[in-house]
């Protein structure tokens, strides 16, 4: 805008001083400097643009940004709730907005207070009378009291007059749209507090460390789950969060069943953030599962501890370890050598063998 050419000046600015990003609600205020000696009435703004669009108007019924009075060489406010277009890109945008208000001059004069004192003073006169031929004859004197008034200056009368004037401006305001943002994830089989594995037939909690990188925060954040890896299954696939900060994970909690065992590897969540008013990004998290059984024969015994041949039947003994990080499920053992008949049956079944724990 050109504040040469207008007797007021308006400015608007973000209330919380932080970048707003596309399809963010915010508030958005509207400062009118009046430069003039003059005073400005019921000023009223209105917003003609469709990239920031008003939801309401605070302190004000109507569809406008409204305040009462400017005062001379001074400042005023009002704030209004937006909506930023989710499509617009970032950069700083110059809004058409109208501004209508009435104009008011007050001029100010002294005149003085003039009052007024009643004086009464003695005038002599002379009598006279008409004698019978009609000639007048002075028979003497007479004072006669005569009242006037003297004029006196007791001080000044303030006298005051207005004029007034209905005006309307369409303008331009710059409104920076600097804000930015963004999502990355990351998921564990676990709470923040105690990563597990993920049993076969057990109920277990799906943690999604979801990041915002960018540079305002998010808020009205909901994070649905839009697909897993086969072997889990969703038991809940929506959860909300007030706000998602910049640059903090913020570790959002779903419950998953576990049909059958999960191998070690990395696995692909995919998520929908949903934020602000009808946006939403999807996105891919990375689920880890370190968990790996190392299984292999500790040692091996006969009982007796000598076996020789003709012997009707002996005992093989093997210690089995579980080295790994992960338990063994289904472990079956085979038993396969020249000259050795099992009378057991081929596989054994051993189950599951969890780490650091020898089954014989």
């Amino acid at each position: 805008m050109d504040p040469i050419s207008l007797s007021i000046i308006v400015l608007a600015h973000w209330l919380l001083n932080q970048p707003v990003a596309p399809g963010e609600d915010s508030y958005l205020v509207f400062t009118v400097f009046n430069p003039t000696q003059t005073y400005l009435f019921n000023v009223t703004i209105y917003m003609n643009t469709s990239l920031i669009k008003p939801i309401y108007y605070v302190n004000s019924s109507m569809n406008y940004c409204q305040i009462p009075a400017v005062p001379p060489e001074g400042n005023s406010s009002c704030i209004v709730y937006v909506q930023v277009d989710p499509s617009v890109s970032m950069g700083i945008y110059q809004v058409p907005i109208t501004v209508n208000y009435t104009e008011v001059n007050i001029t100010t004069s002294v005149k003085p207070l003039i009052v007024y004192q009643t004086v009464s003073i003695p005038v002599t006169t002379l009598v006279t009378t008409t004698l019978y031929n009609g000639e007048p004859v002075i028979t003497g004197v007479k004072t006669v009291p005569v009242t006037i008034q003297i004029p006196e200056v007791m001080g000044s009368i303030p006298s005051i007059s207005t004029s007034k004037s209905s005006e309307s401006v369409n303008t331009n305001v710059s409104i920076p749209v600097l804000g930015y943002v963004g999502f990355e994830a990351t998921a564990i089989i676990g709470t923040p507090d105690n990563v597990i594995q993920a049993l076969p037939g057990s109920y277990v909690p799906l943690t999604v460390y979801l990041t915002n990188y960018g540079n305002t925060p998010v808020l009205n954040v909901t994070v649905t789950l839009m697909s897993l890896p086969p072997q889990l299954v969703p038991v809940n696939v929506t959860q909300h969060i007030p706000a998602l900060p910049p640059g903090q994970p913020v570790p959002v909690t779903f419950y998953v069943y576990v049909p059958r065992y999960v191998p070690q590897g990395n696995y692909t969540v995919e998520l929908r953030v949903d934020y602000f008013t009808g946006v939403d990004d999807v996105i891919n998290a990375t689920l880890i599962v370190p968990q790996e059984p190392i299984v292999y024969i500790q040692s091996i015994a006969t009982n007796p501890p000598e076996v020789f041949q003709s012997y009707p039947m002996s005992q093989l003994i093997l210690s089995i370890v579980n080295i790994g990080s992960g338990i063994a499920y289904n472990a079956k053992l085979f038993i396969n050598g020249s000259g050795i008949t099992p009378l057991v049956s081929n596989p054994l079944i051993l189950g599951a063998i969890p780490p650091g724990q020898p089954v014989q």
